[in-house]
């Protein structure tokens, strides 16, 4: 029951370094409107690792149950 609220927090993360971004392409062109460049890919290449890390945890410990049976269509 937790996945989905970890996940949100970190999809809200993302979100937060594409606004980074975002801020960049819209402001006037200065050292500080370039500063947020790095911060973004920073902030977005930490967070989809933390997704990765996420998913890979909930599978492989968290996931209630041992094997999941899929119909064949």
């Amino acid at each position: 029951k937790t996945y989905p609220y970890v996940y949100i927090g970190l999809a809200v993360l993302l979100f937060v370094a594409a606004n980074l971004f975002f801020w960049y392409l819209v402001l006037k062109d200065s050292p500080s409107t370039r500063a947020l460049i790095p911060w973004a890919f920073l902030v977005a290449s930490i967070v989809n690792l933390l997704i990765a890390l996420w998913i890979i945890y909930y599978i492989s410990v968290m996931y209630p149950n041992d094997k999941v049976y899929v119909e064949k269509p």
